[in-house]
């Protein structure tokens, strides 16, 4: 099941072949399933595999290597979890260690 999360992204970190890095994400609006998130603050390991995309009203333009990201962008964080948690299960399951965004889109538009 995919979430797509909404919001303003700070504290990015790069990954890098010594490991991964980072993104959190000021909650302010979601995709259906992750409406009880919103409000929230939530800190995304990002990987190589991490895909990343600068998003206008133009449309998305893939990017492969995003070195920095200004803190209170707007932007999304997709990523993938279970399906048909409950709410406290998926708060349970949003443990930092457990969470990797698949996508990253910035707003820049």
């Amino acid at each position: 099941m995919r979430y797509v999360l909404r919001g303003r992204l700070w504290n990015y970190t790069a990954a890098s072949t010594m490991g991964n890095g980072s993104v959190t994400i000021h909650m302010t609006g979601s995709n259906h399933r992750g409406r009880l998130l919103t409000g929230t603050d939530l800190t995304f390991a990002v990987t190589a595999k991490t895909k990343f995309a600068l998003s206008s009203k133009s449309g998305l333009i893939p990017k492969r290597h995003v070195v920095s990201i200004t803190d209170g962008t707007r932007g999304m964080v997709e990523f993938r979890g279970a399906l048909k948690l409950s709410n406290s299960e998926l708060m349970s399951a949003l443990a930092p260690t457990n969470m990797t965004a698949l996508a990253v889109f910035i707003r820049t538009g």
